[in-house]
């Protein structure tokens, strides 16, 4: 999944597009590999890491998987799983998907735009 994402993300940067990789990104490897295309690309990258507690994450994927049209493949022991083998990522800015879909899409907006706002421009 990782490499075809990137491969087709690849594309559409060499084509002055840009792209949103959506994925776990529980490896450190794979998180590498997309540093490595942006690099590649010249392209800016905004590692965004979502973050929600395990109760809450374990209720959604249990309200989810009986939706019909549902095409996750994630479920409790899913999420486990990958939350037991997720490599530290110190590069990512957290962002909390504990609240409702708008404001998190909001918040990730504003991280995406102060990213790619000039550095004399960034409150650092």
């Amino acid at each position: 999944m990782y490499v075809e994402q990137q491969r087709e993300a690849e594309m559409l940067l060499r084509m002055g597009r840009g792209a949103v990789l959506d994925a776990s990104w529980t490896r450190a490897a794979h998180r590498d590999a997309a540093r490595a295309l942006a690099d590649r690309t010249d392209s800016e990258l905004v590692e965004i890491e979502c973050t929600v507690d395990r109760e809450i994450a374990r209720r959604r994927i249990e309200d989810r998987s009986g939706t019909p049209g549902n095409l996750s493949d994630a479920t409790p022991d899913v999420a486990d799983y990958l939350a037991s083998r997720r490599d530290p990522w110190p590069t990512a800015v957290k962002v909390s998907t504990a609240a409702d879909q708008r404001a998190v899409a909001r918040r990730v907006i504003e991280r995406i735009d102060g990213a790619a706002a000039p550095l004399s421009d960034r409150d650092d």
